[in-house]
């Protein structure tokens, strides 16, 4: 064991070393879009450019690092496992849960000790026997590592290799409340007006331990067979089908139902739900598993939309993987408290209602996307992280990152109208790309010292950043090579372990079968400069209008100030030009739009003359015309161009004739780059304002997702300022003639599209207050006030009540709060009371928010648990509520950690609400007090709460740097004082 702390150590080092080989590589031959083939026609770099330069950086992959003591030991490994736990769920005001495990174990070497996982356990003294022969191996001890969770047991023999031994536990719990483990929740038969009852499991990441003990790690899969005794009232479901049910053997009123053995899995993918739902099954499986949704009987209703797409879902991901789905069956239920959004248990998936429910006459289109995108998640998972599971939790975003990219992939196949790879594409950049230019941020692969650094994994950087870098993956290698390399790894590593090294193996032998990358470059030399190491690189594209190329390079990316060139990645270049005539237009839209886009470049990791990372492009438009790089947001990286080419941007979005050509997507692009460069000072801030001030153009609400999303940063930042007036007038008066076009608030809209565009610039209509929308809101409002059966008639169109509810509670009474809350309490569809719980938070009265924000943290209130941060957050994104809940954190933070018990990472996101909002530099030092006064309390969210720090001091820096500098821009665009129009001094500014 010394030794081995001494290896751990120095994996420490060079892990945080991130030491760079210099390799050679050839350059990409490339296909795409030059000003020679406006089309799209392909064009093959010239063969003197296929050579292979030198100085080029890679990073090798890096050994895992970890505390020795907290990882099980290597030593023995789990086989298989008999669960039996009898559970009981109310039966004379219990609730616990009792039962023995049985564990197929085999040595790899001689060892005369047994560690395990056991969390929160009574444990009766262990029993080792030989699987043949049932010789008893002595015990000499056992005790408990409370610290690091695990059972370790001591033998008075050595168990020799590749024998087989059963160690057999008897074990009793608790069944919690705090949504980890084996816990229960509760819901309201309205039926009956009864309390009902269940248990539920959500093992994931370290909780399986909580309800009996075993080998708690991913990498040790084993086979279950599971035995639940429960009262004979209810149903057991694990994740195989039931195989016999009959009476308890030995408790009265109990069933037993007996569960056939699963396919080898990890732990954290077992699963049991004890209830008495309501079950609706597809009639129409397709030749595939059998799909069932369970639920309340109440929200029996709501059950038809899941259950119709669940199975087209497994459907397409067989074809897609070339894989069938393993199971007889696939369950899917519906839990009133649950940790999580959904939970992928093999065969059992676990579901927020909200996430999986759906009421057609209630819940919103948002909301429809919502479940489809969780329920065609979790689906994706039984291939990723199921079949084949990352051998630890440093590996996660293969899961995560995964699941997130192949459920926007085959959401946008069940639904083409929905135009989810424009979401997808925009999403991810205005979701990842700010985070991830912190100077807090982590890699993909991160390190997982503790169990306490598990939990805090399951971020935006793993979902979302590891979804953007696949789909950048899918780009530059192409539709085949992606589809059949990801079918090949899923084949090869099908019910075992993996590393992302396995994956890029896999994809380099299918893109260099394929053409699609350089026969002596890998994925794994391109990829790991992405996940290995943190951050993005901003790629400068300098053009030389004479020569028709252009100088690009690259440094990394902060959102502060600081500008650094250490850091190198391997980065796809592809770019579209200005169409040199009216009739290609429409080609290269479709281009700019395509999912996939061979490089016609690889910026490489080597130096120029002038020192910097980076190459010339040939291949660029005339000197008149405009060009865009990183089509389709393909990369995860930013753009700088020079002025010119700027100009030129601004424009051709000017421009009705020209903007199309450029694609929904890249408009979006252009405005997100040129706001994000503008806040790090690579940007005058003439530039993105410029650019807004077309917006008027717009129809498509991507653009605009992005342009009002930056301005609400701004705005902000700016209030109560002395000159606030200014930045709302001038904002209103781009928001007005697209406010008129959109139509009164009462006209429903279908297209699901449109009407997410409608909202955005209905609800900033209202927040400026524009025209009469602040009236139409209070009228409909009434409306529903008045109706004698607000339950079952709203007025409201569905796709408009949370700005409705939220702007009439803002300027409404005390008694339109109360009225709404009823509402809350009454709703039997769990989106419709996500949606009133954000909108109660937009009041403006003081004693209603400070009310609020203590019935969050308190069930009693009717607010779930799992619900108690919707609360907070919508309290402290208004302007009257930010103050309040920034109060209510330092003074209830005791509390709140209290109320979350073992959830200890979602205090985190209290403080993430408030750093956000805060601009000045007393509020940011007393944030930084507090957490030092609550270190206790945040060390299970020290990740979150960094990354709040640095944004509240981000935002300090951008007032004293930025405001006088947008203020004068704003001025000009209102024809105030200087007169000057924008775009005379984009030109001046950059």
């Amino acid at each position: 064991m010394e030794n081995l702390r001494e290896i751990e150590k120095s994996l420490n080092i060079s892990y945080h070393m991130m030491n760079f080989d210099i390799k050679k590589c050839c350059r990409s031959p490339g296909v795409g879009l030059t000003a020679a083939s406006p089309t799209g026609a392909p064009t093959t770099t010239a063969p003197e450019q296929n050579k292979c330069p030198a100085n080029l950086w890679t990073v090798d992959r890096l050994p895992e690092h970890f505390d020795p003591e907290y990882r099980l030991r290597r030593d023995v490994f789990p086989q298989h496992y008999d669960v039996s736990i009898d559970i009981n769920i109310g039966d004379g005001g219990k609730f616990d849960f009792a039962g023995h495990v049985d564990i197929l174990v085999e040595a790899t070497e001689p060892t005369n000790k047994i560690y395990l996982h056991s969390l929160d356990l009574e444990v009766e003294p262990v029993r080792v026997v030989e699987a043949e022969g049932e010789r008893e191996v002595p015990v000499q001890a056992q005790s408990l590592n409370v610290e690091m969770e695990q059972l370790r047991i001591e033998l008075g023999d050595k168990l020799a290799p590749h024998k087989k031994y059963v160690v057999k536990v008897a074990f009793k719990g608790k069944l919690g409340d705090d949504l980890h483990g084996l816990y229960r929740s509760s819901y309201l038969d309205e039926a009956t007006n009864t309390k009902r009852w269940l248990a539920v499991t959500q093992f994931e990441a370290t909780y399986a331990r909580r309800a009996f003990p075993c080998f708690d790690e991913p990498e040790f899969k084993a086979t279950f067979t599971i035995d639940i005794g429960h009262n004979s009232a209810l149903t057991a479901l694990s994740n195989m089908p039931a195989s016999k049910t009959g009476p308890h053997a030995s408790i009265k009123g109990f069933n037993h139902t007996y569960f056939p053995k699963t396919v080898p899995m990890s732990t954290y993918l077992v699963a049991v739900v004890v209830s008495d739902f309501y079950v609706t099954k597809s009639e129409h499986s397709e030749g595939h598993a059998d799909v069932a949704i369970w639920g309340r009987r109440d929200a029996a209703g709501q059950m038809a939309y899941a259950r119709d797409i669940a199975p087209k879902a497994l459907a397409f991901f067989e074809e897609y993987f070339d894989i069938k789905y393993p199971l007889p069956k696939q369950d899917m239920v519906a839990i009133p408290d649950f940790s999580a959004g959904a939970m992928e248990n093999w065969g059992l998936i676990t579901y927020r209602e909200a996430q999986l429910l759906y009421d057609p006459a209630v819940s919103s289109q948002s909301s429809k996307a919502h479940v489809a995108n969780t329920v065609v998640h979790e689906l994706a998972h039984q291939w990723f992280g199921n079949l084949v599971t990352m051998k630890w939790w440093s590996d996660l975003w293969l899961n995560e990152g995964f699941a997130t990219y192949m459920a926007a992939l085959g959401t946008a196949h069940l639904h083409p109208d929905w135009r989810l790879m424009e979401d997808t594409a925009v999403s991810q950049a205005l979701s990842v790309l700010p985070l991830d230019a912190l100077e807090s941020t982590h890699p993909v692969v991160r390190p997982i010292e503790h169990g306490r650094q598990i939990s805090q994994s399951f971020d935006t950087i793993t979902y979302r950043k590891g979804s953007a870098l696949l789909r950048m993956i899918h780009s530059f290698l192409g539709e085949k090579a992606f589809k059949q390399g990801v079918s090949r790894y899923l084949k090869q590593h099908a019910y075992g372990n993996a590393e992302q090294d396995d994956l890029w193996e896999r994809l380099t032998e299918e893109a260099h079968r394929e053409g699609s990358l350089p026969a002596c470059l890998t994925v794994k030399r391109v990829m790991d400069t992405w996940t290995v190491q943190s951050g993005f690189p901003v790629v400068t594209v300098r053009r030389d209008y004479d020569k028709n190329t252009a100088n690009v390079t690259q440094e990394r990316f902060f959102s502060s100030k600081k500008h650094s060139a250490e850091e190198c990645w391997y980065v796809p270049l592809s770019f579209i030009a200005a169409p040199d005539a009216a009739k290609t237009a429409k080609a290269l839209k479709d281009a700019a739009d395509s999912a996939t886009h061979a490089p016609q470049e690889w910026l490489r990791c080597q130096r120029d003359e002038a020192g910097q990372i980076g190459q010339t492009v040939a291949g660029l438009p005339a000197k008149d015309k405009w060009v865009l790089f990183n089509v389709n947001m393909g990369g995860a990286y930013r753009v700088q161009y020079d002025e010119e080419n700027w100009r030129l941007l601004a424009a051709a979005l000017a421009d009705p004739k020209q903007r199309n050509a450029i694609g929904v997507v890249g408009r979006a692009q252009v405005l997100d780059d040129a706001f994000e460069l503008a806040q790090t000072d690579r940007l005058k801030y003439a530039v993105p304002l410029e650019l807004v001030s077309s917006l008027h153009l717009e129809e498509e609400y991507q653009p605009w997702r992005v342009a009002l999303g930056a301005l609400s940063r701004i705005d902000n930042l700016l209030r109560n300022d002395l000159y606030y007036d200014f930045f709302r007038e001038w904002v209103s008066q781009i928001l007005r003639p697209v406010f008129e076009k959109q139509g009164r608030i009462r006209d429903a809209v279908t297209d699901f599209t449109a009407s997410k565009l409608k909202n955005l610039i209905t609800s900033w209509s209202c927040k400026m207050e524009v025209g009469d929308c602040l009236e139409q809101t209070r009228e409909l409002f009434a409306q529903w006030r008045a109706t004698p059966d607000p339950e079952k008639n709203n007025p409201i169109p569905q796709d408009q009540r949370s700005l409705v509810y939220c702007y009439a509670i803002r300027h409404g009474k005390s008694e339109d709060w109360i009225w709404l809350w009823d509402r809350y309490l009454k709703s039997n569809v769990a989106s419709a009371r996500v949606t009133i719980l954000s909108a109660l938070g937009c009041s403006r009265d003081h004693w209603v928010l400070r009310r609020y924000l203590e019935w969050g943290i308190n069930e009693a209130s009717g607010v779930r648990l799992q619900d108690s941060f919707y609360v907070f957050s919508a309290v402290a994104s208004t302007e009257a509520g930010y103050p309040l809940a920034r109060d209510f954190l330092y003074r209830r933070t005791k509390a709140i950690a209290k109320h979350y018990g073992t959830s200890t990472t979602r205090i985190g996101r209290y403080v993430s609400s408030i750093a956000n909002r805060m601009n000045t530099e007393e509020e940011y030092q007393q944030l930084v007090e507090y957490t030092k006064k609550n270190s206790d309390y945040l060390t299970h969210a020290d990740q979150a709460v960094k990354q709040g720090l640095e944004n509240a001091r981000n935002n300090v820096q951008w007032r004293l740097g930025h405001a006088d500098e947008v203020y004068k821009m704003i001025q000009a665009a209102l024809g105030g004082e200087g007169s000057e129009t924008l775009l005379s001094v984009v030109t001046d500014s950059v």
